[in-house]
């Protein structure tokens, strides 16, 4: 009578240590869904000026690639059993050499491109090669059977102005290939996983950017500007000035190249949900004409943006030039006449070619006494791009 209890706490005993074997997980990549050697294929036109600040990025692109696993508890051990799989993405080729001491807008390393003055990062919202991408869940979910998941990587591949801009073509065939590694789980813990790491579908480029550098060519290179003769009478007041009428000064500026960039991560940028062509939609980042103006002579204190004569005998006395600009929206406006730059109108849309600045110039007087005589001057103007 007394063995019985025995009997039955060996059995509890017996029982408890064969729940506490560990289960077994193995995941794979599923042959319907086979690893995929992903190709993305660059046709990008962007123009980017000469004052633009070195680590500006130039151009912004993102592909979306796909990836399936499944898995399974051969022994049944783990049905039911729910889990995490670390991923992060690394580099399988890098063709060129990191720049050094330039990063891109998420501090991430840059390498060179087969143009001058650009460098190319590839990386994940996440971070550099290494960190993780997020999530990807798993559970084991029934007896005999492989349960798979899906899961996306969006990879950013960003132009990084490294140094002077040298125009030419960015051939994408040298920018850095990526593939997407699965690591084993680390719980749970009494679970025994195989077949990791695993190194899923390659991502490459290919195709080309073209880099133009921005610039216009003025119409006329030395324009003279006429503004009359005069009689002490055509002096009429007006804002508090005594001038002789405005005349007009137009500044054009052709055979530009202004198509602009894309400086920033857009929904609406450069992008690819399959691997292929990468849409190009018209740049959100437009180029800017930095225009400073300096005059060749001395200003004249107290009276805004007014320039004394050009030195020279037989000169006018009483009498300074004064010059003024419409802004963008036609109203008029101050020039600074000692070289500190302005940005420009807005540029041209896309489909056109030509800027102007609308300049006018006159004679105010700077004395009560004007005395006859020549009455000439020149300012130079300084067209910066960005």
């Amino acid at each position: 009578m007394r063995i019985t209890p025995v009997k039955g706490l060996l059995a509890l005993f017996m029982l408890w240590t064969g729940h506490s074997q560990a289960a077994n997980v193995t995941c794979r990549i599923p042959d319907s869904r086979p690893a995929q050697f992903n190709e993305y294929t660059f046709n990008g036109f962007i123009s980017a000026g000469h004052e633009l600040p070195v680590g500006t990025m130039l151009y912004s692109a993102k592909v979306s690639t796909d990836y399936v696993l499944e898995c399974t508890s051969p022994d049944n051990s783990a049905v039911g059993t729910a889990f995490d799989i670390p991923n992060s993405y690394e580099f399988i080729s890098i063709p060129t050499r990191l720049v050094p001491g330039i990063l891109d807008v998420d501090g991430n390393n840059v390498y060179e491109t087969n143009v001058p003055g650009i460098g190319v990062s590839v990386t994940t919202v996440f971070g550099p090669p290494g960190v993780g991408i997020g999530s990807f869940p798993m559970e084991v979910k029934y007896l005999d059977k492989w349960v798979s998941n899906k899961n996306y990587t969006v990879y950013y591949i960003r132009l990084i102005k490294t140094g002077p801009v040298s125009p030419g073509v960015v051939n994408a065939i040298n920018f850095p290939q990526v593939q997407r590694v699965f690591d084993t789980p680390t719980a749970p813990a009494d679970v025994n996983f195989s077949g990791f790491p695993i190194r899923h579908s390659s991502t490459k480029f290919n195709g080309t950017i073209q880099i133009v550098e921005s610039t216009c060519k003025p119409e006329i290179t030395d324009m003279v500007v006429d503004l009359g003769s005069h009689e002490v009478k055509d002096f009429k007041r007006e804002n508090g000035y005594f001038g002789t009428p405005w005349k007009d000064a137009i500044l054009r500026l052709k055979d530009c190249q202004l198509r602009g960039y894309y400086g920033s991560q857009s929904f609406f940028g450069p992008s690819a949900e399959v691997p292929g062509e990468i849409s190009q939609p018209d740049p959100h980042f437009r180029n800017k004409i930095g225009l400073s103006v300096t005059a060749m002579s001395s200003l004249i204190a107290g009276y805004n943006y007014t320039m004394a004569l050009t030195p020279s005998p037989n000169n006018a006395t009483g009498v300074g030039i004064q010059v003024r600009l419409y802004d963008k929206n036609g109203f008029l406006s101050g020039i600074p006449l000692d070289g500190k730059e302005i940005i420009s109108v807005p540029p041209p849309p896309i489909d056109t070619q030509s800027i102007e600045y609308h300049f006018i110039a006159r004679y105010v007087a700077i004395s009560d006494v004007i005395t006859p005589g020549k009455a000439n001057g020149a300012v130079v103007y300084t067209l910066n791009y960005y």
